[in-house]
């Protein structure tokens, strides 16, 4: 054990400096994560016992993502990356904070909180998604991906039951309210982001410079990486929200929906370390066609079960996604290495142009989620949802398969 712990430890630190930190920044915000979705998603429908209203925040949420990296963009024409890093933390918290402090729970005011988060999760996201591309690179990004959502899955494993149970003992003692339990934890969260924040501001990052924020022309190798980015949307936009809906609709509160989080992120632990570990550029393939007839199969299984099969549809459902990210991200910014080797000034440009084809699929997903629940039922939309988004997904990717060159090559 001490060996093998000496050559983690040794593995770890042959990592630049500024990946080490950009991983503390990452999991200081990871702090936050349970907050900004489970939580506050459970918050909502405590307070409303409505699905439709939980989807309208993450309607809002979605629409203005895009809209957050284009004034990331704007930013960084006069402001250090570091900056723009900094205040996109805090404007995604002022969605957070506005949906516990107010108190207005209308489809208006929940859409617009859902478009101070969204964009503020765009200034953030836009600026880590390209200091993630410029500080590491092809042969080092496996282990970087996987390294930070360890110690992401870590951090929620704590942070999720710890939260669950906090809320959850409110009811059970009567010692104070649930209203005062999540407005301490959001307190806590902005403590988080601020060092988040801070933590990069010491050290010189090299900001992009802004050509356009649109990229015009495209290659067809492109086209293929647009595609996947509107299939990996349409189930990742719903999952978090529809697991923790199912978790409060049939199964309990907050304090099983923290225990479930913890268990989901301790068994991801051991994937994303031997995924890290083992994995190469050859497996990603195999490895997300795995995910995606995982995610198939689980809907099935929801759409079918009673409440045993929810419960393993809630443990194992986060788990596709996780690894659509580790395979999809990599590849991703290994061909937009070889885009950027014959257009170097149009970095930016690609970033946005993930996120816009992401939050389309993110939007697709919701609203057919929403226009489920609105026209049959809650319950229908939940349990039928999945089934109908990961065949939805399968479907593009089987039109897309043959053109991706795994390899980025």
């Amino acid at each position: 054990m001490k060996n093998f712990l000496k050559k983690e430890l040794e593995h770890y630190r042959s990592l630049p400096h500024k990946a080490h930190l950009l991983i503390l920044s990452y999991n200081l915000r990871a702090v936050t994560s349970p907050i900004l979705a489970l939580f506050l998603n459970a918050y909502i429908w405590r307070m409303t016992s409505s699905v439709e209203t939980a989807i309208i925040y993450n309607l809002g949420m979605f629409f203005s993502l895009p809209i957050g990296f284009c004034i990331n963009g704007k930013l960084l024409k006069k402001l250090p990356i570091t900056h723009t890093h900094l205040i996109g933390l805090f404007l995604a918290m002022l969605g957070t904070v506005s949906v516990i402090f107010f108190h207005n729970f209308g489809w208006l005011q929940l859409f617009a909180y859902g478009l101070i988060s969204g964009m503020g999760g765009g200034i953030y996201w836009a600026s880590r998604n390209y200091l993630t591309f410029q500080e590491t690179n092809s042969t080092a990004r496996n282990y970087f991906f996987s390294i930070a959502s360890i110690a992401n899955s870590v951090i929620k494993i704590f942070v999720s039951f710890l939260i669950g149970w906090i809320i959850a003992f409110a009811d059970i003692s009567g010692l104070y309210s649930p209203t005062s339990a999540y407005v301490s934890v959001t307190i806590f969260a902005l403590i988080a982001i601020f060092f988040a924040g801070y933590i990069l501001l010491g050290m010189k990052f090299d900001s992009p410079v802004i050509k356009d924020i649109w990229r015009l022309s495209i290659s067809r190798k492109w086209i293929s990486v647009r595609l996947a980015n509107i299939s990996i949307g349409i189930l990742e936009g719903t999952n978090s929200l529809i697991c923790t809906l199912l978790i409060l609709y049939f199964l309990g509160k907050e304090g099983i929906l923290g225990t479930i989080g913890a268990a989901v992120s301790l068994f991801s632990i051991i994937l994303y370390y031997l995924y890290g570990r083992l994995a190469k550029q050859h497996h990603r393939g195999p490895v997300f066609l795995a995910s995606l007839l995982i995610s198939l199969a689980l809907g099935i299984l929801l759409f079918l079960g009673g409440n045993a099969p929810i419960l393993i549809y809630v443990l194992l459902a986060n788990l596709p996604i996780a690894f659509y990210e580790l395979t999809i991200d990599t590849w991703q910014l290994d061909v937009m290495d070889k885009e950027l080797s014959a257009h170097p000034s149009e970095k930016y440009a690609l970033i946005v142009d993930n996120e816009v084809f992401l939050n389309t699929g993110r939007i697709i997903g919701l609203l057919l989620f929403l226009a489920l629940a609105i026209g049959i039922s809650d319950k229908f939309a939940l349990k039928i949802s999945p089934l109908l988004l990961a065949s939805l997904q399968v479907i593009i990717f089987a039109a897309i398969w043959k053109k991706v060159n795994w390899n980025g090559n």
